[in-house]
């Protein structure tokens, strides 16, 4: 699953999972209140973390408990619940859970405290028993649209039992369960009692005398409500080109949704086969996993359409959608699979970028790994409401429109990488989920570590110009270094049992650090053992479950079978059973190069004694290091380097010395981590800062890209972790006036917008800071200047340029940004440069008024560009008029105005980029903070963290800090008391 994060799109050179921190707000005025430094926002971005996550298990804690009184089985006895009534449009005094009753929950059915007593049994653990095994499922699914909004179906699964018990057990969450039946040998098993286990989501079926071992068959029927959640099966709408809503059925069953679409063992490791058959209205079709077989008619409104059977799979990966779309088609692969790109109809030619480089990134992996893609098809779709960016059910992919949908014009050098990034995200989990998926979440980034980093594979099969091994540092290492140096950061293994705490580890860890340390690994193994150990891998597990310990199993044995003879799993569980990572700490000591080993934290003073996860390596690692050396030659000025070869740092060792080099007089300087391929940071000596310092501004190809971006990225980290003066990482920058490459040039502009946002913004050094950006900038301003051409990586920079330059109120900036933006209003047709687009809409929206904003926003409703929808969200933003904002506000909560997936977008935007905006949103945040954890308190993991961290992640003052301090107790103090009321 790729995860969105609106704040990536705020420029046209967006990063994937990027932030804002290198849009600093635009300033009307240049006067401002003065900020405290970096500690007072270390300790705000700590609270924000413990606080989003804190919101998260309270309001999950307290939604249990208020969801319990809203209906459970009473039926204690044995015989069958008689089906349940629909629900009626009399609104319930709380939101009804769907579960066994006779009648719904509504505004004049008294509801019990709490939930029965069930007895002790084992349907109060929270896993399934390993003696259940699924084998296969027959699922019928009927899909009724406007207005009924509800499904219905039956479910058949051959279950084999291995161990005598008198329960059989299951998943399902707000379905209402009707006839549930028991089997064997074509014999009805009677019942003794049958009831919804709601704290474990269980629906038990307990027999009358104990179960023997041997092959059963669970059946039952159920409906449920399509609900707007992007949870399960639900509803999803847009305005087709007449103008008319239309509502379609879609999918999201990642980790814990399948058993709110229907019955099912709801686990990865219980994988087993599906024939689906889907009943939906005649002027729809259907798309599931599987290429259909044939249709018939149910009725006069109604067709069933069946599907072949699917490959073994688990429950997380099936997918049912009921749509008007269209398609665009191809095939890819050895066995010439089909391709179907859909969507609506009047999006449809947005779809041909897509599968411009779907097939090819596919049969590249074939060639890669040398593993067939092993289903008939491999469709994608983009639906209107999604919560990620995009899912990887086999052979039926789903995307947000946004990564799916690039428009010639409008669509810019950002939304196609993202696009091309998502796609070979998505296809890499072919192998890596799908194939071969993970026992348990625990292992989640088997899944999602492996898919972040293949897809730089496929990234760099369709556009090896991109240089995306080095934007890998700026993009995946720099997300992951920014969370995994804290001290509330977790390891990447970690145990996970309950729903809520299987949704939170969908983040950066598992997806950013998890791809980060398998670059590492690549490279130390060397990419022909790595390649191996992988294919085996994936032979050795097809179609099964894998733990982490196997994989270090086959890439220790490649290993040996390459002469290598690394024992894997002692290298790297010490970069998985830990959290953080090391800066290793270069220095001279008798001419010899010395290295030593510390953990990295933003805060060095920081508590770690009372953080949740503990380590057992004592927070050191086994660290493959590289080193090159700068030298004098012939005692000229000329530098040259030389690279001396891998060096393992042991855990154990108090120090290493760098063997067969010497630190001499002719040394020049020193540089670690070549290639920024290792996983920690890097410190030297003062002197050889300003050494490395004076190597950038006499000759900077001397490094590779990535060196130049990881120089200026770990002397910004070590300064602001307090273990480097500012000036020594200030000065890293000097060379940057010389810079004609995004890639080096986006960590200074990130390292010093950061710096913007945290110093005390006086006159002087506000103002001073921005004009020393703009000064190294210029050079590139003048020369891009804002037209809409150049290479990918020369587009993105233009952007950063045209921010700078308009960030201190350039002239030629801001009247050029106001002259594009005029005409635009004028006319919508007039051409804006795409890679341009959000700063025009920005910067020409902050010379603007009441007439202009409004404009915009009547366009945001018309267009049906996904991207440019984004951008113009940015846009508007921009406004000086405080009502207007707070109108803007409002707007985002407003589902007929701003579709609830983008409310989180528009709040960050607001906080941002707007000066004023910053408070405005962070108080309309705690005023619908209820309805916000109502709508996604038990969403992904990234959900909420949108919302806080959005709003809230720039405050850096003492008095900011007060307020979200002050702002979580009582919330966390109510949510407390209402968990103990119950």
């Amino acid at each position: 699953m790729s995860v969105d994060n609106p704040t990536c799109e705020h420029s046209e050179g967006a990063k994937k999972f990027g932030t804002m921190e290198s849009q600093e707000p635009i300033s009307f005025t240049n006067s401002s209140k003065s900020k405290k430094r970096e500690p007072i926002l270390i300790i705000i971005l700590l609270v924000l973390f413990v606080i989003s996550l804190a919101f998260i298990i309270l309001y999950a804690q307290e939604k249990d408990d208020n969801d319990s009184s809203e209906g459970s089985s009473g039926h204690q006895g044995g015989g069958t619940v008689t089906p349940t009534t629909l629900p009626n449009e009399t609104k319930p005094t709380s939101t009804p859970t769907y579960v066994t009753t006779t009648t719904l929950p509504n505004a004049t059915t008294p509801a019990p405290t709490s939930e029965p007593d069930y007895g002790p049994g084992p349907w109060t653990n929270v896993r399934l028993p390993t003696y259940f095994k699924p084998h296969h499922y027959d699922l019928e699914l009927v899909v009724n649209l406007e207005p009924k909004l509800i499904f219905s179906g039956d479910v058949s699964v051959n279950v084999t039992l291995s161990q005598e018990t008198p329960y059989m057990y299951l998943h399902t969450n707000k379905l209402n369960i009707s006839n549930p039946t028991l089997k064997k040998d074509d014999t009805v098993i009677k019942l003794k009692r049958h009831f919804w286990y709601k704290k474990n989501e269980f629906y038990v079926m307990e027999a009358e005398q104990n179960l023997t071992s041997g092959v059963y068959v669970i059946s039952m029927e159920f409906i449920g409500k399509l609900d707007d959640d992007l949870k399960g099966l639900y509803r999803s709408t847009y305005k087709n080109q007449n103008g008319t809503k239309v509502t379609i059925a879609t999918t999201q069953l990642q980790p814990t949704d399948a058993r709110k679409a229907f019955p099912c063992f709801d686990e990865p490791s219980f994988k087993a086969t599906f024939t689906v058959t889907m009943v939906r209205p005649k002027d729809m079709i259907s798309i599931s996993n599987m290429p259909q077989i044939g249709s018939e008619k149910r009725s006069d409104s109604m067709v069933a359409d069946h599907y072949e059977k699917t490959v073994i799979m688990p429950t997380y990966l099936l997918a049912f959608i009921v749509c008007d779309f269209g398609y665009l088609q191809d095939y890819a692969g050895e066995q010439n699979a089909s391709m179907k790109y859909y969507a609506t109809k009047g999006q449809l030619d947005q779809a041909e970028y897509a599968r411009s480089v779907g097939g090819p990134i596919l049969s590249h992996f074939e060639e890669y790994f040398n593993i067939s893609y092993p289903l008939p098809k491999a469709d994608m779709i983009a639906v209107p409401d999604f919560a990620a960016g995009a899912m990887e059910n086999w052979g039926l992919i789903i995307y947000r429109e946004t990564a799916m949908l690039f428009k010639d014009g409008q669509s810019s050098e950002g939304n196609r990488e993202r696009i091309v990034q998502v796609i070979a995200h998505e296809l890499a989990h072919m192998w890596f989920g799908n194939l071969v998926t993970t026992a348990w979440w625990d292992d989640l980034w088997l899944n999602e570590g492996f898919a972040s980093f293949v897809e730089y594979i496929g990234v760099n099969h369709i556009h090896p110009d991109w240089n995306m091994n080095d934007m890998f540092v700026n993009l995946d290492m720099k997300n992951a270094f920014r969370l995994d140096a804290l001290v509330t950061s977790h390891p990447i293994l970690l145990p996970v049992n309950h729903p809520d705490e299987i949704n939170e580890i969908f983040d950066s860890i598992s997806y950013n650090k998890g791809a980060t340390i398998i670059r590492m690994l690549q490279y130390f193994l060397t990419e022909k053992i790595f390649k191996n150990g992988l294919i085996n891998y994936l032979n050795a597990h097809a179609y099964g479950n894998a733990k982490t310990k196997d994989l270090w199993n086959y890439l220790t044995m490649a290993s040996k079978a390459g002469g290598k003879d690394i024992n894997v799993a002692e290298v790297m569980d010490t970069w998985t059973l830990q959290m953080g990572f090391p800066v290793v700490n270069v220095t001279e000591n008798s001419g010899n190069i010395i290295l030593t080993q510390q953990r990295f934290l933003s805060d060095p003073d920081a508590n770690i004694s009372n953080t949740k996860f503990t380590s057992d390596y004592g927070y050191k690692w086994h660290i493959p290091f590289t080193i090159a050396v700068g030298q004098k030659q012939d005692n000229s000025e000329v530098k040259t380097v030389g690279f001396e070869g891998l060096i393992w740092m042991n855990r154990t060792s108090d120090e290493t010395t760098v063997p067969n080099k010497t630190w001499d007089p002719n040394t020049q300087w020193v540089k670690g981590n070549i290639g920024q391929t290792g996983y920690y940071r890097v410190n030297y000596p003062t002197k050889n800062w300003e050494l490395l310092a004076q190597q950038l501004q006499y000759n900077h190809s001397v490094f590779s890209l990535g060196d130049r971006a990881g120089l200026i990225l770990d002397a910004f980290a070590l300064a602001d972790a307090g273990l480097l003066e500012f000036k020594y990482a200030l000065n890293m920058t000097k060379y940057l006036e010389k810079e004609t490459n995004f890639i080096p040039w986006d960590s200074g502009y990130s390292s010093l917008s950061s710096l913007t946002s945290i110093l005390p913004k006086s006159e002087k050094i506000y103002t001073g800071l921005r004009n020393y950006r703009f000064k190294l900038m210029k050079p590139n301003f003048d020369r891009l200047g804002f037209f809409d051409n150049g290479t990918h990586l020369e587009k993105y920079l233009r952007v950063d340029a045209v921010y700078t330059a308009c960030g201190v109120r350039n002239k030629v900036c801001m009247d050029k940004t106001k002259e594009l933006f005029d005409k635009w209003i004028r006319n919508e047709s007039h051409p804006v440069p795409p890679d341009l687009r959000s700063a025009v809409y920005l910067y020409g929206m902050t010379q603007s008024g009441v007439k202009e904003w409004d404009i915009t926003f009547e366009r945001l409703q018309k267009t049906n560009v996904a991207s440019e929808r984004r951008k113009l969200m940015y846009g508007l933003a921009g406004t000086p008029e405080p009502w207007i904002l707070n109108r803007y506000l409002q707007y985002a909560f407003d589902e007929k105005k701003i579709k609830s997936q983008d409310t989180s977008a528009v709040l960050s935007y607001v906080a941002n980029v707007n000066p004023i905006g910053r408070h405005f949103a962070w108080n309309f945040l705690k005023e619908m903070w209820p309805t916000i954890l109502e709508k996604y308190g038990k969403g992904f993991g990234f959900s909420i963290n949108r919302f806080v961290n959005g709003v809230a992640s720039s405050f850096s003052t003492e008095w900011e800090l007060k307020e979200v301090i002050s702002t979580s107790a009582p919330q966390s103090e109510n949510h407390f008391h209402c968990h103990q009321r119950h």
